[in-house]
């Protein structure tokens, strides 16, 4: 029993499949150490089963310690890795750019072999140490409850082995879709055979979550299960940032750029009209990307003669990255150019939102995470250059003369997307979940 108040709460057991988890830096390990970090104050207390891996350790842990159970996996991508020279990450393997004649050859067989050896992904490897470990978790904790997060959805197969042995309720949540993806497909027949796997494996749960309402309509429609709308956030907590912003007028970029479904062009081509009327130069703007690019971009700016007001630097920590978010002037946001994408809401509009800084949001009209950016008034939606400019051009000005410019977002609106809040929520389904299975 926790005491919250005045009340007493009945804490239930919860065992949580998650492949990616802190201290390993990697936005789904955020994902899911924010979705499980404030469940105890929701009655429900996590116990979580995960993997070691070779991602940076940087990431606080926020849970106890003794409730986090890692296994080891065996490696599927061993060979392509080795004969290959590909990286650790799988999924930055799909959006890499190779560009010699042998690189390029090179990765279209590695991303032939994950098409055929990656199934449903590339933690297949992890399935049956995971299962091993789950049994004994749930020998010792008996928890009330499994949750599993994807992706990876080699999570979902492991959670539902879990569930049928143990008979317990399975609630499945998916941070992005499995076969439904709006970035990865994989290639015929083998698409259908995942999504025969995906059929089979989802008719065992009992609940289901989406990061977006788009998404949790394809999952209500396709398994006709009970479906929650559990959002990405973000936790002020992190954003106790004592940063104020540069000199220069700096627009700063985080994360993976996704070349093909995000187009940063129009904005490059604002910046050489800007650059033609004297507004701005190196003295006074930068571009900054952080993160995982494609060398195609860094070619595209230097073709347009931008590199003394474009850069480039490597992946950083999540604190760092926070950081240089709040040093920044504005953030620039990629909108997803495909139809099948507009659903898609990344997990960093939310702490862009929580930044104070206000967000260029790039792309085309009418998707939800443009929307987003809109109804909470955290920035400008654009989609042409002369819009671009237009918006820098105003927020230059201001900047100019107030050395910052004011985000106008809804502040009751955003408490909504803390993470605390949503770990209500989350709890909320848990207990629907339960109260459902008990009834029938």
């Amino acid at each position: 029993m926790r005491t919250r108040g005045d009340d007493f709460v009945d804490v239930k057991n919860v065992l949580v499949i998650a492949y990616f988890y802190p201290p390993y830096d990697t936005t789904a390990a955020l994902e899911a150490s924010k979705l499980t970090r404030y469940l105890p104050d929701h009655g429900w207390s996590p116990v979580v089963l995960s993997a070691t891996n070779d991602y940076a350790p940087s990431l606080p842990l926020e849970v106890e310690e003794d409730r986090v159970h890692r296994t080891h996996q065996f490696d599927v991508n061993r060979l392509p890795k080795l004969f290959l020279a590909n990286k650790r990450d799988p999924y930055a393997g799909y959006v890499a750019n190779q560009v010699s004649h042998v690189g390029r050859f090179a990765g279209r067989l590695g991303r032939a072999y994950r098409q055929v050896v990656d199934v449903p992904d590339a933690q297949v490897g992890w399935l049956p140490f995971a299962i091993k470990e789950g049994r004994q978790l749930l020998e010792r904790y008996r928890p009330d409850l499994i949750f599993s997060i994807g992706g990876p959805f080699t999570s979902h197969l492991i959670a539902r082995r879990l569930a049928r042995g143990s008979r317990l309720p399975w609630f499945a949540d998916f941070r992005d879709l499995w076969t439904d993806n709006h970035f990865f497909h994989r290639v015929k027949p083998i698409s259908f055979l995942e999504r025969g796997l995906e059929s089979r494996t989802m008719t065992a749960a009992s609940g289901l979550s989406a990061a977006t309402p788009a998404w949790a309509e394809i999952l209500e429609r396709r398994f006709a299960k009970p479906t929650w709308v559990i959002p990405n956030g973000f936790d002020p907590k992190d954003h106790d940032v004592d940063a104020r912003p540069r000199e220069r007028f700096t627009l700063t970029y985080t994360g993976v750029l996704y070349r093909g479904a995000q187009d940063v062009e129009p904005l490059l081509d604002a910046l050489v009209d800007l650059r033609k009327e004297r507004v701005l130069g190196p003295s006074n703007f930068e571009l900054r990307f952080v993160g995982r690019f494609l060398s195609g971009l860094r070619s595209d700016v230097s073709r347009r003669e931008l590199n003394d007001v474009v850069t480039f630097h490597d992946t950083v920590s999540h604190t760092a990255a926070l950081a240089m978010q709040a040093e920044s002037a504005a953030l620039l946001f990629l909108l997803w150019t495909k139809p099948e994408g507009r659903g898609w809401l990344s997990a960093k509009v939310y702490e862009y939102m929580a930044s104070g800084r206000p967000i260029l949001a790039i792309g085309p009209s009418g998707v939800d995470a443009g929307r987003l950016v809109e109804e909470m008034g955290a920035g400008k939606v654009v989609a042409h250059k002369s819009a671009i400019a237009a918006t820098l051009r105003s927020w230059m000005d201001e900047f100019a003369a107030n050395g910052f410019i004011k985000q106008r977002a809804d502040a009751s609106k955003l408490e909504i997307y803390e993470w605390e809040n949503i770990s209500g929520r989350l709890a909320e389904a848990f207990d629907e979940t339960l109260d459902h299975c008990s009834d029938s």
